[in-house]
């Protein structure tokens, strides 16, 4: 197996791949975007300026935008990211976010990278995650440039099913790097944190990408499915989009199942929305976070302004089964319970989680 630890995760063959640069142009470093896939049809170039391999590697379907690469086209490197042509390209500090899922079966080579805006490397090189073709295993890498201009780097592997959905984050911030998993700290650093451009240092490029996947290859493709990808400024605490545009994954083939104030309901499917109750209580099981939770009925209820900086005043959550299941809270502003919702299993997912994978307004 070759982890993209041990050469540059970012390459591009373009002698040989289709290759696009729409702008030379990048966004301000301090501006918060979110480009959700669920709609799309083709790939925002406004944001992400580089497109690498071939054109039927992309493709979007089921709410996502699926990045393949395959024996058939000689493993050729698949991905996008933001311009690379500069220091102030890309983004500065914040925090970076991708919603992806991997197919089951397949082999290595999926990467989610914040690559050195200067297209310097070895440098700054900051990977969300890194795969081989376990599909329960994940790595997170800080690289450096050593004294002698060798890649460094410093990396971590997480247990983790890679075939669900899953929220990958970076936050960045001066004089630390933090990587969460569905809101889960997976390890943090303040060793060879780079500065950004406002700080006299680089920025990041954000992207995704399927590399070097022939390395033990042990299936004719290797894909990534991204549902959602995200970049908040450091010091903003305004919602890059709507709650709700940023947390619903549905395709014309999902389902809604209604329920009622003390239903007690185990979830089998995926992909449906489970509505619950306006007011009330109601106890879910089974596959919770595979599905969409739509609480727009009860935070309206409860007086939600929709403003995403209010939303810890009406929607709390704390552990109950002796830390086993995880009591959810919708209340107003000034403590009264409008609905208390039961997730059973569900006592070490944070509240970050659950507000990902629910409709809020």
């Amino acid at each position: 197996m070759v982890q993209c630890g041990i050469m540059p995760s970012v390459l591009r063959n373009d002698a040989t791949e289709e290759y696009s640069l729409v702008s030379t142009q990048s966004s301000s470093s301090s501006t918060s975007w979110d480009v959700n896939f669920n709609n799309a049809s083709s790939l925002d170039q406004s944001i992400f300026a580089l497109k690498w391999g071939n054109s039927n590697d992309f493709s979007f379907a089921n709410g996502a935008l699926t990045l393949t690469s395959s024996a058939s086209e000689g493993w050729s490197n698949t991905g996008f990211m933001q311009a690379d042509f500069g220091a102030s390209s890309g983004n500065g500090y914040g925090k970076y976010s991708v919603v992806a899922s991997l197919d089951s079966g397949q082999g290595a080579g999926v990467n989610l990278v914040l690559w050195p805006a200067n297209n310097s490397w070895p440098g700054q090189e900051i990977d969300l995650l890194e795969t081989g073709s376990s599909r329960n295993t994940g790595t997170a890498t800080v690289h450096w440039a050593g004294s002698d201009g060798s890649d460094q780097y410093d990396y971590h592997n997480f247990s983790i099913d890679l075939t669900q959905k899953n929220t990958f984050t970076v936050d960045w911030e001066p004089g630390s790097i933090t990587y969460s998993v569905d809101g889960k700290q997976i390890f943090s650093t303040t060793s060879h944190v780079p500065t950004d451009a406002a700080d006299g240092g680089t920025n990041e490029s954000f992207g995704a990408q399927v590399v070097n996947a022939q390395y033990g290859a042990v299936s004719s493709s290797v894909s990534v499915n991204l549902y959602d990808m995200s970049y908040t400024a450091s010091g903003d605490t305004t919602s890059t989009s709507t709650p709700s545009s940023k947390m619903q994954f549905l395709t014309a083939s999902n389902v809604t199942q209604a329920v009622t104030s003390g239903e007690q309901l185990s979830i089998s499917g995926t992909g449906d929305t489970i509505t619950l109750p306006s007011a009330g209580s109601a106890t879910l099981s089974g596959s919770i976070l595979s599905n969409t939770l739509d609480l727009r009925g009860a935070l309206s209820a409860a007086g939600w302004d929709h403003r995403a900086s209010d939303l810890a005043k009406y929607l709390t959550s704390s552990t109950t089964n002796g830390g086993a299941d995880l009591m959810l809270s919708v209340h107003k502003a000034g403590g009264a319970s409008v609905l208390s919702l039961d997730l059973v299993g569900q006592g070490h997912t944070k509240l970050a989680v659950i507000e990902h994978h629910s409709l809020l307004g």
